[in-house]
């Protein structure tokens, strides 16, 4: 019989999802993953009866059968959930439609209320389930029938690379459309048990927690205890995440284990037999789960604490692998695309760092220690007393605690680069001070809110334990910070190195399998291949960090909406960023720019060019500037602030410069004939000279002549009428392959005369959807056409990619 025949099941299932998702139309793809399937199979059947032929042709049927039968029901799962766009919407296509659904749940936002609508359906026609963003504020309670009018659009794929993929997250919880609402109409007021009774528990449960607790702190534990993360302070959030213990602000396995086997152990010393406590935990680990919203982590975690309690019940042995590949079994079917999202990813990939890496580390640490200790035994060093074995034993202790860490960095390694783009390399040893607080701060907080609920001086007992630990966690991230290279910005790494880092991690656990050292002790060459296959492990995993130049030279128009951001990179990662501001996306360097320069892996912007000062312009680097006084050691750094030489400075110039010197950032100054230079890559200033008589900050934007291997791009700003006469009448203007449209396609910039004088085969306009300016203007529009100039609007294509390669260009939008 196969052992943990579940593992081999969900490893199809998986693959049958992989596989119909990015390669549905290609069969060549599809029989090369049934043949590798296929080796796999026999690699297996080989390994468990190459010397028992006369079973080996059951098992091999039945298994195959299995493997075969999954990963294609795995295609046809992921088939079902997404049939295609019902509505036929493309784009920001809207519809009105009048649909009718359950109310699952009800979420406050600032300007209007998020409902999630299920079992919707309308005119006939399934529509799957909605978000409904709802103004009026209609009063609607979880498991109401409701009758909606509106438009209904499909989410939007991000306006930029790094940017949040609101599609792609909403499709991994099987939702297709959001719905603006004109009209809400409840036609049924019936509720179902849990929202009956345990979402008014939780509501009182959470006036519990900022009742004992400080603001702060409350809406810390209840993000951790009830997964209502909303009223979190972003700041904090933010910083727990780049020290790399924000997975305690999740509710997961360690939540749900202190929850139920306290609760288990307070059961049995009740003298309640086995089989009723186990019967009451899984009903409260259940309920618990509702109470939370059933997330990823807290549905896996729920799978396996109720096989662990039914594996107690029925007398059988608990196995923690199996168990797992239930889970996420059990997950993807009714989520099949939950298999790209990263809470998935993250918590499937630390538990195989917990379950597969960190036993094998651990073996190979204790025999290390053995051999050690076997050394000092035959030079005739003594143990020591006491107090030397205590300590032996506690640095015993920390070692074992940091492999932990490690393994569990190892295999979500990947998975965080991708999502994120940044790791924090300390948060081993940051984990290491955390986790044994963070059982003990669960089970305050359980307490805590409970008694709460009955009793105030009870629940506020413990309050100045939990405000200490929370306190001590801040600290110990404010001071994580501190340290130089406490976040390493890599950037997205490419899937083919994905792909080799997990098959180095699957190399490295089938070369240090026990039947492999058997043989090898046998040979007299252990201690030399476990040096030398140590060493080659560490160097292979180091390959997830190896930025894939695709071009020589690349030009990036970011769309920002309503404002500027150029990014130009070379082919040894030299980054050159030309403004970078919006006035209609806030915090557009928090959301646009940082998301897009990380997920280049760019962490040194060598020169950051600015053409003047108006907040669509610099608003953006402004931010950037900001974060790197507060976080010098852990975001994007400026090197070089360029800005133009002009005799009009006003408060805000002043300003600007002030910031970068601040940040460390040396300031520069640009005027018509400089010149910047790195590697095959040149950069002119046309404008403006320092006594241009200009009136407005856009009669002075610079304007930079960009060559590079008989490449040319002409980025011109905000530049205006007066600015484009005085570059017509100097002379210095010659012909361009790429025109940046000045002052966002507005009527009265570009003139007939400046496009015949440098004549572009393209031209990008950088500007917002539906802006009051009424950018870009039909005559503008209208002069490019009649010059034939192939042109792209970010607002419609998001951004705009350039790539030069052996002096091809190529462009590709968002």
């Amino acid at each position: 019989m196969v052992r943990r025949p579940l593992i081999y099941i969900f490893g199809t299932y998986v693959l049958g999802i992989f596989v119909f998702y990015h390669f549905k139309n290609d069969y060549s793809k599809l029989i090369v993953t049934i043949l590798f399937l296929l080796f796999i199979f026999s690699i297996l059947v080989l390994e468990k009866f190459k010397y028992n032929q006369s079973r080996c042709f059951n098992f091999s049927f039945v298994l195959l059968l299995s493997i075969i039968a999954f990963y294609f029901f795995g295609m046809y799962r992921t088939e079902a959930r997404f049939p295609g766009n019902i509505l036929k919407l493309e784009g920001r296509e809207t519809k009105y439609v009048s649909v009718k659904g359950i109310a699952a749940k009800v979420t406050a936002k600032t300007a209007y209320q998020e409902i999630l609508l299920q079992d919707v359906c309308g005119s006939g026609i399934y529509f799957s389930d909605m978000i409904v963003r709802d103004k009026s504020f209609c009063e609607i309670a979880p498991g109401n029938e409701i009758v909606v009018s509106g438009t209904v659009s499909c989410f939007q794929p991000p306006n930029n690379a790094g940017q949040f993929n609101e599609k792609e997250y909403y499709l991994g919880i099987n939702i297709l459309y959001q719905l603006s609402a004109k009209k809400i109409m409840v036609t049924s007021n019936s509720q179902t048990i849990e929202n009956k009774f345990l979402f008014p528990l939780k509501t009182k449960l959470k006036n519990s927690y900022y009742n004992v607790l400080p603001e702060g702190d409350a809406a810390m534990i209840t993000a951790m205890v009830l997964g209502e993360k909303g009223e979190m302070n972003a700041e904090i959030k933010e910083l727990y995440q780049k020290a790399g213990i924000a997975h305690i602000l999740a509710i997961s396995g360690l939540h749900i284990s202190v929850l139920c086997l306290f609760f288990f152990q307070l059961l049995k010393k009740a003298g309640l037999h086995h089989f009723y406590a186990s019967g009451a935990c899984i009903l409260l680990v259940y309920l618990y789960g509702i109470l939370t919203g059933f997330g990823v982590s807290v549905i896996r975690s729920v799978i396996m604490m109720i096989a662990m309690m039914v594996g107690g019940i029925i007398g059988r042995t608990y196995d923690s692998k199996s168990a797992a590949a239930l889970s996420g079994l059990l997950i993807l079917l009714d989520k099949p695309l939950q298999l790209f999202q990263c809470g998935f990813l993250l918590s499937y990939t630390a538990l195989l760092g917990i379950l597969y890496i960190y036993p094998v580390l651990s073996e190979l640490f204790e025999e290390l220690v053995k051999e050690q200790l076997r050394k000092r035994k035959e030079t005739g060093i003594a143990e020591g007393g006491g107090l030397q074995k205590c300590l032996w034993n506690f640095c015993h202790w920390i070692a074992l605690g940091v492999l932990m860490g490690f393994s569990i960095q190892m295999a979500t390694l990947p998975v965080i680069l991708w999502f994120f783009y940044e790791f924090p390399p300390f948060s081993p040893f940051l984990n290491l001070l955390v986790l044994p607080f963070t059982t003990v701060l669960i089970l305050l907080a359980f307490l805590a809110g409970i008694l709460g609920l009955f009793w105030l001086p009870a629940g506020t007992f413990f309050a100045g334990s939990i405000h200490a630990i929370l306190s001590f966690y801040e600290l110990l991230c404010q001071l994580s910070r501190k340290i130089p290279y406490s976040t390493i910005i890599i950037g997205r790494p490419d899937g083919i190195l994905i792909v080799l880092y997990y098959g180095t991690i699957l190399l490295f656990l089938l070369g240090t399998s026990r039947k492999l050292m058997k043989f090898l002790k046998s040979t007299a060459l252990e201690k030399w291949y476990r040096r030398q296959y140590g060493i080659c492990f560490l160097l292979l995993l180091g390959i997830i960090f190896v930025k894939i130049p695709k071009e020589d030279l690349s030009v990036t128009f970011l769309d920002v909406g309503q404002g500027d951001c150029i990014c130009i990179e070379n082919r040894e990662g030299e980054a050159i960023l030309v403004d970078g501001g919006s006035t209609s996306v806030q915090k557009v360097g928090a959301y646009r720019m940082l998301p897009f320069l990380k997920w280049n892996g760019i962490s040194r912007i060598a020169y950051c060019m600015v053409s003047h000062m108006d907040t669509d312009h610099i608003g953006g680097v402004r931010e950037i500037l900001e974060e790197s006084i507060e976080n010098p050691n852990g975001t994007v750094r400026i090197e070089n602030l360029v800005m133009p030489d002009t005799n009009l400075r006003d408060e805000v110039f002043y300003e600007l410069v002030n910031l970068a010197e601040q940040a460390g950032t040396k300031v520069i100054y640009m005027g018509r004939g400089s010149t910047l230079s790195i590697g095959n890559l040149k950069l002119e200033c046309l404008h403006p000279y320092f006594s241009f008589p200009a009136q407005s900050s856009n009669a002075y934007s610079m304007v930079l002549s960009l060559r590079y291997n008989g490449f040319s791009l002409l980025l011109t700003g905000d530049l205006e009428e007066q600015g484009e006469q005085v570059l017509l009448d100097s002379g210095i203007l010659s012909s361009y392959d790429v025109l940046k449209i000045a002052h966002h396609g507005s009527k009265f910039s570009t003139s007939e005369a400046f496009l015949k004088q440098i004549h572009p085969s393209c031209a990008v306009i950088s500007c917002g959807e539906k802006n009051s300016y009424g950018h870009p203007h039909k005559e503008l529009l209208n002069r490019l056409e009649q010059e034939r100039i192939k042109t792209y609007l970010t607002m419609q294509s998001g951004a705009v990619a350039i790539g030069i390669k052996k002096q091809k260009v190529y462009i590709s939008t968002q």
